[in-house]
């Protein structure tokens, strides 16, 4: 029988973590950048290769600029270093492996033609993506899906309530609600200078969404953890509202849509998650309502804002002509300094392409969006998932609709370090799905 708990040994490590950034991010102290450092690699070199994933998870919603690096980095080599002997080299990893060679024969021409192209940041995308492949794909790592989730959520939730103290610390806990625009974002009241803890509001309601969706789908099987999921979403949905981010809402109000007709289909089976959501969503309506008044007023006003895209539109357009006009839309320019490259071209061009489509084209060409179509397809292929399972839930599937309803809005491969381990905890949640309802059928 799996153990659904995190060992002795994490739960030291992730406290550990936790008190460092309170101190540092929470409270104000300074704590050298070395000692976060050291710590992170100590905790990682002592775990075996479950609890390693599921640390690295820990840490992920905690980690930004020079520390996120070091922990994909680091985290990636320690566990290939593990786990070697058991990676397979089956049709996902080659197309892994040929992504990363499509990307490193954009490195040299670029380099010739005098832009700041560096090795390492293939080297990084490279262990990033075949990490993120053999965790996904492999049928010998075995992970359990309770402890990866907890893990996870307990990362998040140290964010969030660590922020939050920031901002207490700053503004007063009854002034918060009228100070803070969008919660995420630091004040240049803020010295930033020794902090690690910056998130842009959308990527915090990305992971608030994608996490309370996983967190559902545990609740379906895991009954004996309802008063304690129960409580996280309420937690996270209460900073998803605060950080004011319009495709949090409408991405949220999507999935929920989706799940609702799915449960009253389905009520008999679904009664008792259809009664705890009820619950948790009339105290969270009750909480908002009367404590913050201020933020429902700047939601209402981005909402009803006459540029509702947040100029995205705009950006579509100019990479679109762009492209549709340069041999570029076939093999693309290469993922670095991408911006910088047709900026040369179109100098309306002056950020990410904000949408998935346009950036693999915009990096890898029409040929790159074959490679990363064949890469995803086996991948999930790779899972050997049930094929009835869409039809049994649609619940499994909805943090990684979500994710991809997300990419629409913001980057995704050039923001790897943040986005492949959100890949990896929305693909493990198919595959808990499918094992307990395999578990179902065999009792």
């Amino acid at each position: 029988m799996e153990n659904n708990y995190i060992s002795f040994r994490s739960i030291l490590f992730m406290i550990t973590t936790i008190i460092i950034f309170l101190f540092r991010d929470g409270l104000g102290y300074s704590v050298p950048l070395f000692l976060i450092l050291t710590v992170i690699l100590i905790s990682l070199l002592f775990l075996n290769v479950k609890e390693l994933v599921y640390f690295y998870l820990f840490l992920i919603p905690l980690s930004v600029g020079n520390i996120l690096y070091f922990v994909n980095a680091v985290f990636g080599l320690i566990f290939i270093v593990k786990f070697y002997k058991e990676i397979n080299v089956k049709n996902t990893f080659i197309v892994g492996t040929i992504l990363i060679l499509w990307e490193a024969l954009h490195l040299i021409p670029s380099v010739f033609l005098g832009f700041d192209e560096n090795i390492v940041k293939l080297f990084g995308f490279s262990i990033c993506l075949i990490v993120t492949i053999v965790i996904i794909t492999s049928e010998k790592l075995h992970l359990n899906f309770i402890p990866l989730i907890f893990s996870w959520s307990l990362g998040l939730a140290s964010l969030c309530g660590i922020l939050f103290l920031k901002y207490a610390n700053q503004y007063g806990l009854s002034n918060l609600t009228s100070s803070i625009r969008r919660f995420g974002y630091m004040s240049s009241q803020f010295d930033t200078s020794s902090t690690s803890l910056l998130i842009n509001p959308n990527t915090l309601g990305k992971l608030v969404f994608l996490t309370v969706f996983c967190l559902l789908t545990v609740l379906v099987f895991e009954k004996k953890f309802r008063f304690l999921i129960s409580f996280l979403i309420f937690y996270f949905i209460i900073f998803g509202i605060f950080t004011g981010s319009r495709s949090f809402l409408l991405i949220s109000i999507i999935l929920l849509i989706i799940y609702t007709i799915e449960m009253v289909i389905k009520i008999r089976k679904n009664i008792k998650v259809l009664l705890t959501m009820i619950i948790t969503s009339l105290i969270i309506i009750f909480f908002v309502t009367n404590n913050m008044q201020d933020t429902l007023e700047m939601f209402s006003a981005r909402i009803e804002s006459d540029n509702i895209t947040g100029s995205r539109d705009k950006i579509y357009k100019e990479y679109t002509d762009t492209l549709i006009n340069s041999p570029n839309i076939i093999y693309g320019v290469g993922m670095q300094e991408y911006v910088t490259k047709y900026n040369a071209i179109n100098n309306n061009i002056v950020s990410s392409s904000h949408n998935v489509f346009i950036e693999v084209i915009a990096i890898w060409g029409l040929l790159g969006m074959i490679i990363v179509c064949s890469l995803f397809i086996t991948l999930y292929k790779s899972m050997k998932i049930k094929r009835n399972l869409i039809y049994k839930s649609f619940l499994p599937f909805l943090p990684l609709f979500g994710l991809f309803l997300s990419a629409q809005f913001g980057q995704f491969f050039i923001s790897y370090y943040d986005t492949f381990p959100t890949l990896i905890l929305t693909f493990i949640n198919i595959k808990y799905a499918d094992s307990k309802l395999r578990e179902e059928k065999d009792l």
